[in-house]
């Protein structure tokens, strides 16, 4: 499965919207701050699944929640925007609440800054934010890769 992830798009949906034209996907996964965008990407992408989470800038988001757990060939993939775990401080915290979790990842955003970390096949992973022209792309099957992409 190929995933585009995004995440702080803080109504730069005109950085997303070229992503999702010029590339073949199975799903969108979205990190919190901006909602709205992703609402507005839904009703273009008809039939293609997006999972999204709530960000601490996400004041009307409805019944968004603040964390998912989806799962992808067999990857269990924790997603959440990462500011109920201070990930601005560290992952420590968002780690662990995934390792207990029993997930095969992580997905965060809040901090703006791409990252990405293989522990021993544990993924952990920021695509940046999606308001400075970051994304990335997840393939999951056997294995998960996980890329960061520039706009």
């Amino acid at each position: 499965m190929k995933i585009l992830v995004f995440s702080d798009s803080h109504g730069r949906l005109s950085n997303i919207v070229p992503v999702c034209r010029q590339q073949d996907f199975d799903a969108v996964i979205f990190l919190g701050d901006g909602l709205s965008d992703i609402q507005t990407l839904e009703q273009m992408q008809k039939g293609v699944p997006v999972y999204a989470v709530r960000g601490n800038c996400d004041f009307f988001a409805g019944d968004a929640p603040d964390i998912l757990m989806p799962v992808f060939s067999g990857k269990k993939i924790f997603i959440t925007h990462g500011h109920l775990h201070y990930v601005k401080s560290g992952t420590d915290s968002l780690k662990s609440a995934a390792r207990r979790a029993g997930a095969d990842a992580v997905l965060y955003g809040h901090t703006h800054i791409p990252f990405y970390e293989d522990d021993g096949g544990f993924i952990t992973a920021n695509p940046g934010s999606a308001m400075r022209g970051c994304y990335a792309v997840m393939t999951v099957g056997e294995n998960i890769r996980f890329e960061l992409k520039q706009i």
